[in-house]
């Protein structure tokens, strides 16, 4: 890859780890320094990263994901939301991250998630009215 083609991938936010790993490869730097760059963690098929713990990782959840894409999304594992809450606030950047319900107000004020438009989720009329209202996952409506 040319210099300008690598520069104009980093500015517009669609370098991939691939990208960076040959770059860095070619002018002799180790793999394990790219993560200590921070910025969107991008995974190399370009697949959304899904950041959440060990076991919602399973295909079952993201058969639709699969049939609309091709293939699953990607996966970074966390043992706790409070390491998951540290490695975001860092600036870590999955593409979806679910803390639980009582920590929903930390992230929120952190500014770290964002509001779920319901209109987009198809099954949002299946989950059941419990869960659509848990205290401290409402804001403004």
């Amino acid at each position: 890859m040319e210099i300008n083609e690598f520069k104009d991938k980093q500015a517009a936010g669609t370098l991939t780890r691939r990208d960076m790993s040959k770059a860095m490869a070619a002018v002799g730097l180790a793999t394990v320094a790219y993560p200590v760059a921070g910025g969107k963690a991008l995974a190399q098929d370009d697949q959304a990263l899904s950041f959440t713990w060990a076991g919602y990782d399973i295909p079952e959840l993201y058969q639709s994901y699969e049939m609309k894409n091709g293939a699953p999304p990607d996966y970074a594992i966390y043992a706790d939301e409070y390491e998951a809450f540290q490695k975001v606030m860092s600036g870590f950047q999955p593409d979806l991250v679910h803390p639980c319900s009582p920590l929903v107000p930390q992230w929120r004020d952190a500014g770290l998630i964002q509001a779920i438009d319901t209109s987009h989720l198809e099954q949002w009329s299946n989950v059941f009215p419990a869960l659509t209202t848990l205290p401290g996952t409402q804001f403004d409506g």
